[in-house]
């Protein structure tokens, strides 16, 4: 698609001095513009003003050594355009599916999944996060309010990639008898206790049941596991969930 699209436009060859003309221009923008500053023109495909989900490879600075948690405000310098959003982090791996990370890993490289124009990969990024005066920043520096956190590049435009949240749920046994156990504090009413009866039972110490019955209306439940077990373990229930970046109002400015 990318090679189709530069191939039905024809451009200028690079290193050509041209002249541009740009009418209506703004007064204020008139009297704010400096010479002493590169003015920059950016030219978009029909397409680029379209919004869809963003996927970008990138990897920690350094310099700042402060957490960044997923969905705090970072700002996304992609070539000439800048863009104010809350990504979230998951892994970066070749699997369909892909682990949510509550924090952006310092050490390792992450994938920041976020809404905004589509373009074309690999586009490099610069992230910069906003400081606050009297924040801690180590050997950083800031510039004019920012600093730089991050950088990499544009993976892909997929809105299908699953960044996928594991919760654990926990209860402990409070009858054994044998393969059958009563599981409580895992549930506190009989109508979730039926609707996560499907899903399978795993204990700190290795063994696997699943959920037989409800019993009582206070969130007690009967299961069956594949050998006995001890008063002393923890059952644990699995979940997961798909995670969504954060959407503003303020994204829809870009198609326009």
């Amino acid at each position: 698609t990318q090679q189709r699209v530069l191939d039905e436009h024809e451009g200028v060859v690079s290193g050509t001095y041209i002249t541009i003309q740009v009418l209506d221009v703004p007064q204020a923008f008139v009297e704010q513009f400096s010479y002493q500053k590169p003015l920059v023109a950016v030219a978009l495909f029909p397409f680029e003003r379209k919004i869809s989900v963003l996927n970008f490879a990138v990897r920690r600075t350094t310099n700042y050594t402060e957490p960044i948690a997923s969905k705090d405000e970072l700002i996304f310098y992609c070539g000439g355009r800048t863009l104010v959003c809350n990504p979230i982090f998951s892994e970066h791996t070749s699997s369909d599916k892909h682990k949510f990370e509550r924090f952006w890993m310092p050490t390792t490289s992450s994938v920041a999944t976020i809404y905004g124009p589509t373009m074309f990969h690999p586009t490099p990024v610069l992230i910069f996060k906003r400081v606050t005066e009297g924040e801690e920043l180590g050997d950083a520096v800031p510039i004019d309010g920012m600093i730089l956190v991050g950088s990499g590049s544009l993976v892909s435009v997929d809105p299908d990639r699953l960044n996928i949240k594991k919760i654990t749920l926990t209860g402990e046994p409070f009858k054994v008898l044998k393969r059958k156990a009563v599981i409580r504090r895992m549930f506190h009413n009989a109508e979730d206790i039926q609707w996560f009866k499907p899903v399978e039972l795993r204990t700190r110490l290795g063994h696997t049941g699943n959920i037989h019955e409800s019993i009582g209306t206070h969130g007690h439940m009967r299961c069956l596991f594949d050998s006995q077990l001890k008063q002393h373990d923890v059952i644990m229930m699995n979940l997961y969930k798909r995670v969504y970046p954060t959407w503003k109002p303020s994204y829809l400015l870009l198609a326009d």
